[in-house]
């Protein structure tokens, strides 16, 4: 049984649509390339890649077998292979291979952030790119003030200055992009969420629309998710 970290298509599903997004979003960046997506899930966004985005080669890595039998069985394509392989061990995978390296709602599982992103770089040659995703703790209240992610299977998420300068520690130039502006949930701007949440006028400032946009400029909003594009 697939776990819910694992999306299958559902036009319906608000999660699905989420990750479905990011796909679209990275598609364009894969035309005539040599693509690596970590933890590919069961693969539809990878067969996208292949098909839509005429990806030149795709290869998608994840540790669930499961999911990988069902992206072999679900999402063929003369360009598109699979591989059971853990995100946390990636050395047997040669330096400089991939054009464009994705890996999308990753890092946050992994107790080793800064070894993924490293490797993540090693595989990409100079000149390629790195796209990744991530949740963004300023998302919920209530991650503010619980160390621990309210999601269970994560083991960290970021506020956008600690994820800015985690980026910034392997990669010079980056472009931060968001899903959804919503009212950042800090404490200073709780009173103008209050006031905005009872006049019912929430709904219209934070907005469903979950395409990837450049992240915000003004300080009192934000994004619920990440999404970075690193120039190796």
């Amino acid at each position: 049984m697939l776990d819910d970290e694992r999306v299958i298509p559902n036009f319906k599903d608000y999660t699905f649509q989420r990750h479905w997004e990011r796909y679209k979003f990275a598609c364009p960046f894969t035309k005539g390339k040599k693509v690596l997506s970590v933890a590919c899930g069961t693969g539809y966004g990878e067969h996208y890649f292949a098909s839509k985005g005429k990806a030149g080669q795709v290869l998608g890595l994840d540790y669930s077998q499961e999911a990988i039998e069902y992206a072999n069985n679900k999402y063929k394509h003369p360009n598109l292979s699979y591989m059971n392989m853990d995100a946390r061990d990636l050395s047997s995978l040669e330096s400089s291979s991939f054009d464009l390296v994705v890996s999308f709602e990753t890092i946050e599982h992994l107790d080793k952030d800064k070894k993924f992103l490293s490797e993540l770089k090693r595989l990409c040659r100079p000149g390629g790119k790195i796209i990744l995703s991530t949740p963004n703790k300023a998302y919920s209240y209530r991650s503010a003030i619980k160390k621990k992610p309210l999601a269970s299977f994560h083991i960290r998420e970021y506020r956008e200055n600690e994820f800015k300068r985690l980026i910034s520690e392997f990669f010079d130039s980056f472009e931060l992009y968001g899903q959804k502006i919503i009212l950042k949930r800090s404490l200073v701007n709780l009173p103008k969420y209050l006031y905005l949440k009872l006049s019912n006028k929430l709904k219209d400032l934070e907005k469903e629309d979950l395409s990837v946009k450049p992240y915000p400029k003004d300080n009192s909003m934000a994004s619920c998710s990440f999404l970075v594009v690193c120039q190796n």
